[in-house]
């Protein structure tokens, strides 16, 4: 009986495991990819950036015309 429950127990946390993974890991990426010049992409895409670089950010509120939605003048 105990050795099924640590069975259990083993199998629950490698499953929570690999769902944290899957979830968190496509977020890291995204993040990652939003705070990096088109150079450090270039040179890694996992790697965190060197220097962060916010006007990825400015450039798609710009181009997406993301003030006129919430009525911002």
């Amino acid at each position: 009986m105990l050795k099924n429950k640590k069975s259990s127990t083993i199998l629950t946390i490698v499953l929570f495991a690999l769902a944290a993974v899957t979830i968190l890991f496509p977020l890291y990426i995204t993040v990652v990819i939003a705070l990096k010049t088109p150079e450090q992409i270039a040179q890694s895409v996992l790697a965190f950036p060197n220097k962060l670089h916010f006007e990825n950010f400015l450039t798609a509120i710009e181009k997406t015309n993301f003030s006129l939605h919430l009525e911002i003048h």
